[in-house]
């Protein structure tokens, strides 16, 4: 491998430019270029930090200079730009979901499935300390046999209105954090999943303000998912995540709004994020900063990722399930057909 890893980012938009700051501080890696149709965004970046830039993937893709490329494209357009970066041999980190639909999601995962580069799909969880540690204790049997789960993540409507117009929804962008994250802990697959929703805000968006959703694994567990975009813009947090994963011989309690750091002001009261991307003296670190870190390493040390396509479109399945069972308003069974 040449001396240090050339990486460009696709997209520009708030989670881009974590990865793109990410790879920026990173020793060993070069941030080479990044692409944005906002030519006035595009170009503050490119000017602050010396790279080049694009307004059209393609253009970005084309270029021999980079080894890798992390797409931060809105869900409905995941497909065409994996597909395009396939075609390139480059390295591919694909944020969470793998796509906005499961037809999607099964091209996607043919794609890649057999090529030597590295695919890696985002689900940031999975690099979270917490997260991690409580998988540790539950594969060590400190709390016996999972029995159920409890799992909250709630956010706020202006996070909803970020994604409006590209066929993204709260079961999408939102419970397939759990829905990855759980399929990784529990260790059996979800077979059964039933599902309600509800439509008020962001009803004339086409977006389920809230979605509750019970899912059955494999192995007897249960869990019960919530997941809701329509907290108020002036909410002392901008996500309430936390998690209970109760077993036989004990509990762990995952998350909850507080970081460890507010802000106290006339104007409002704000919980800062420490956990998922916080922005410290030489950039930002936190989560995404360990989750990019691991998609470099899987490139140097030739290893396979944590969460590659497989396991991405695994949580693909259980969302879909959950979309499908509440627009027929029955339990549906997940058919991994295509895996």
């Amino acid at each position: 491998m040449k001396e240090n890893l050339r990486v460009g980012v696709i997209g520009l938009g708030r989670a881009g430019e974590k990865h793109a700051l990410s790879y920026h501080r990173m020793p060993f890696v070069r941030l080479a270029a990044v692409c944005d149709r906002d030519k006035d965004k595009l170009d503050r970046f490119c000017r602050k930090f010396g790279v080049k830039g694009y307004d059209d993937y393609r253009k970005l893709l084309g270029d021999d200079d980079i080894d890798a490329v992390s797409i931060v494209m809105p869900d409905d357009l995941h497909l065409d730009v994996t597909r395009a970066a396939v075609q390139t041999g480059k390295h591919i980190l694909l944020e969470k979901p793998i796509a906005a639909t499961l037809e999607d999601g099964k091209k996607i995962y043919s794609l890649v499935k057999d090529r030597k580069e590295v695919f890696m799909v985002a689900h940031i969880l999975r690099f979270s300390a917490n997260h991690a540690l409580a998988k540790q204790s539950i594969a060590r049997g400190d709390i016996g046999e999972i029995v159920h789960v409890s799992a909250r993540r709630n956010s706020t409507f202006e996070g909803a209105m970020m994604y409006k117009g590209h066929h993204t929804d709260t079961h999408i962008h939102l419970l397939v954090h759990d829905a990855d994250y759980l399929n990784w802990v529990i260790g059996s697959p979800a077979v059964k999943v039933f599902a309600k929703s509800r439509e008020v805000i962001l009803k004339p968006h086409g977006m389920r303000d809230t979605v509750l959703a019970l899912v059955e694994y494999g192995n007897g567990a249960l869990a019960s998912l919530e997941g809701c975009w329509v907290l108020p813009g002036r909410s002392p947090f901008e996500l309430d995540d936390r998690m209970e994963i109760v077993g036989t011989r004990g509990v762990l309690y995952l998350g909850g709004v507080c970081q460890g750091l507010s802000l106290v002001t006339d104007a409002r009261v704000q919980d800062l994020d420490t956990r998922s991307w916080p922005e410290g003296n030489d950039g930002v670190g936190g989560n995404i900063y360990e989750e990019l870190t691991a998609f470099v390493n899987c490139i140097v040390k030739n290893e396979k990722p944590l969460v590659g396509a497989r396991e991405a479109l695994e949580a693909l399945f259980v969302v879909d399930a959950i979309d499908r069972s509440i627009r027929e308003g029955v339990e549906v069974t997940i058919d991994y057909d295509g895996l």
